[in-house]
């Protein structure tokens, strides 16, 4: 049935009233649109405001209430809900923006002192251009899509994400439970700070894992220094199986180890340490580990033919491996030959001059002459081993001496076999 709107009222917060003169009527099914023309009071653009429509003995029969109007997008009813709509429709059938379609991306862990990955993936069948406004629920904001947040403490937040499409807001909320970083139970055991030929690349840090499952360190830092430590990321997977070692170097973390001292420390991602050692000695032979062992740590010289970056859990295990993994030896037979020509001999010995670190076996010393640079000898299964021992060189100085050293190898390997073959 018809209505006769003769007597109501439109009001708004303030005390301005527009009564309804005769001859306003509605139509079953019908819209009736009162204009700014008419009505004395205005509608706010700012702040907050409602609408009242009033019966002739002032009875509220229906309101509405909104903050902060946007220009040229209007207020509707939805038959449940207020919204807001860029689709204007003076007396006719309200009409709404499609709501985009909002997805969350679950967040599995928290933790105090971490950056917490915030992220949403939103679709407008309108094609409207979305913004986005995330609470953290501690007092942060940010407008990005993705977004990465740390929270300094411990705790329980309500989060809350605004998705707006240009008419109206869409709002999301959950519970987000910020732990603390669990310990983990893991130790440095072995280092390598002076790895023969070049340092960097070479050098490295061993970390067990003492866990009863695999952990995966990325997100960790390798702290080092003398005084003030610097933070090293280890960027990538670093996975460690339980009980098992691992070694880092800079390949996993771009961290450096002093030859003569240096600080060095574990730390979790949140900044937190979880082992440390320390080491200092004036001279630091090529390949010397320093390890942790039952009654502390101590310096251990690399045993002879091992491999500086094979883990413990992969070094030979008896004397044939170790064999297998010795440096080729030369026999007496060539330096003399079977006819014991001396010229032969101080040819050889000439060319055996230009090596580095060349192993000779069952030789007889005396006051001949030594391999280039020799100054330490030591005799391992009856074999006499040249090592070189010279002040810390500068790093492409060494680079240069280990391309000069596999050169001069390689020449040695050469004249040798045309040597034997004649």
């Amino acid at each position: 049935f018809k209505i006769d709107l003769e007597g109501w009222m439109l009001k708004d917060l303030s005390k301005t009233k527009f009564i309804f003169p005769e001859d306003h009527i509605i139509k079953p099914g019908d819209y009736l649109v009162v204009y700014r023309d008419v009505f004395k009071f205005a509608l706010n653009n700012s702040g907050k405001e409602s609408v009242y429509l009033l019966d002739p003995d002032e009875n509220i029969i229906s309101s509405a209430t909104y903050e902060d109007a946007r220009e040229n997008i209007s207020y509707n009813f939805d038959g449940k809900n207020w919204r807001w709509s860029k689709f204007l429709t003076p007396g006719q059938e309200n009409k709404f923006n499609s709501a985009p379609k909002i997805k969350i991306k679950k967040i599995k862990k928290a933790y105090a002192g971490l950056p917490v990955f915030f992220s949403v993936s939103a679709k407008d069948s309108d094609k409207d251009k979305l913004k986005f406004v995330w609470n953290f629920g501690d007092g942060k904001r940010s407008y990005l899509q993705e977004v990465f947040h740390t929270y300094s403490k411990k705790g329980k937040y309500s989060v809350a994400l605004s998705v707006d499409d240009g008419s109206e807001k869409f709002t999301e909320e959950f519970r987000l439970e910020v732990k603390s970083y669990p310990s983990l139970k893991v130790e440095i055991i072995r280092l390598l700070p002076n790895p023969a030929g070049l340092d960097s690349g070479n050098e490295y840090v061993e970390i067990r894992n003492n866990e009863k499952k695999k952990i995966n360190l990325k997100g960790w830092k390798i702290a080092t220094g003398t005084e003030n430590l610097v933070n090293h990321v280890i960027a990538d997977d670093f996975e460690i199986e339980p009980g098992k070692s691992r070694r880092a170097t800079r390949e996993n973390s771009l961290f450096y180890l002093n030859n003569k001292a240096m600080k060095l420390e574990l730390r979790y991602p949140n900044g937190k340490t979880a082992d440390a050692v320390s080491y200092a000695k004036d001279k630091i032979a090529d390949d010397e580990i320093y390890e942790k062992t039952a009654a502390g740590w101590r310096w251990i010289g690399a045993p002879a033919g091992a491999d500086p970056m094979q883990t413990n859990d992969e070094a030979p295990e008896n004397e044939e491996n170790m064999a297998q993994n010795a440096a080729p030896e030369i026999p007496m037979e060539l330096l003399g030959g079977k006819s014991h020509d001396p010229s032969r001999k101080n040819k050889l010995q000439e060319i055996i001059n230009y090596g580095f670190g060349i192993k000779i076996a069952h030789a007889n010393l005396g006051q001949g002459p030594r391999v280039l640079g020799a100054e330490k000898i030591k005799v391992e299964k009856g074999a006499y081993i040249f090592t070189q021992s010279s002040p810390e060189d500068h790093y492409a100085v060494k680079f240069l001496k280990n391309i000069k050293a596999r050169i001069n190898l390689l020449f040695n390997k050469i004249v040798i076999r045309l040597m034997m073959s004649s």
